[in-house]
């Protein structure tokens, strides 16, 4: 099963595209956040061993190490991000009645429904730097899943998936019972925000509880800011006069989503308008695209400086991604 995508051909908006391709309403909502609390710094993270740990890299293309099946409950996903591409990986678990056979089906048909109703994504952990290391927290109900990576390969825009970036999981026996990690802040993505976090956070570790109180799949994804460059330079990279040509914007077709069934590619690809060179950030981690009512617990450990979110998943209606939606928030961590 694993690497059998031959026949997958996905087009449409990639992050690349869509980072060229906004208007002056994509951070309209930001002024908004402005005076949200700040949050320290937890008194106390969960222990490694609190959780049993699937420890795995994610490389082009390819996920290293990841087991053929692991016990259901609360597991903390520890991602290696072996680079040098951007990668997630997306806990999906197969709908009742659903097939691994179906669910490729689905995925080579390139329609973002037919695959959100083969399977329902459970999140996971999302793209780092490379040589850094995502750990979130899900609860892996018992079930047949498959793990994919629907990043688009920066040159061809054909979803990591499509390159081999897949492979099925199995959840066995009960749910075990245990606690929810403690929390030190408590997000909900919501089309199209991100409620409840802090404009200023204290630097150390911390864990938020991220649930998905929305209609749509969205995710969050953390990038810090280089020393001395400020948020407004990566808002200028995201507003930067669109390059695409509108037969390239899943937008511009009737079919909309069906040409598009990942997310829009990685922001590290792009070069600074300025520079010439790749952005001026880089990523910290995060959770991957889940469904509504999932909730991951990230870990995240800050340093001092200018950091955001944001949500690259493409809206159901027109295409556009997230952020261009409003789901893009700058914040300090200090």
């Amino acid at each position: 099963m694993e690497g059998d995508v031959d026949t997958i051909t996905m087009a449409g908006l990639t992050r690349r595209t869509a980072l060229k391709g906004l208007g002056g309403a994509a951070l309209a909502a930001l002024a908004a956040r402005a005076s949200l609390p700040s949050a320290g710094a937890q008194d106390a993270t969960p222990a490694a061993g609190d959780y049993p740990t699937v420890a795995f890299t994610a490389r082009d293309y390819a996920f290293i190490d990841l087991p053929a099946s692991v016990p259901g409950g609360l597991t903390r996903l520890s991602m290696a991000q072996g680079g040098p591409s951007d990668h997630h990986a997306m806990f999906m678990r197969l709908n009742e009645g659903v097939t691994a056979d179906g669910f490729m089906t689905a995925l080579r048909s390139g329609d973002f429904g037919a695959i959100l109703g083969a399977a329902t994504s459970l999140g996971g952990p999302n793209a780092g730097a490379v040589g850094t290391t995502t750990s979130v927290i899900v609860d892996l109900t018992p079930g047949q899943y498959m793990v994919v990576c629907l990043i688009p390969d920066e040159e061809t825009g054909m979803p990591h998936a499509a390159m081999g970036m897949l492979t099925p999981l199995e959840v066995t026996g009960a749910a075990a019972a245990s606690e929810p990690p403690a929390s030190d802040a408590a997000i909900d993505l919501v089309d199209f925000a991100f409620a409840g976090l802090s404009s200023g956070i204290a630097a150390g570790k911390h864990t938020w509880a991220i649930t998905d109180t929305g209609a749509q799949l969205h995710e969050l994804v953390v990038y810090k800011m280089a020393e001395g460059v400020p948020y407004s330079v990566a808002e200028s990279i995201f507003l930067a006069p669109p390059a695409a040509s509108p037969a390239a914007s899943p937008a511009a077709s009737p079919e909309g989503m069906e040409e598009m069934p990942g997310e829009v590619a990685s922001p590290v690809a792009e070069s600074s308008p300025a520079a010439g060179g790749p952005p001026p950030f880089v990523g910290v981690g995060g959770i991957a695209p889940m469904a509504p009512g999932v909730t991951n617990y990230l870990e995240l450990d800050l340093a001092a400086g200018d950091h955001f979110a944001i949500c690259f998943v493409p809206d159901f209606a027109t295409g556009a991604p997230h952020f261009a939606l409003g789901m893009i928030m700058p914040f300090t961590v200090a």
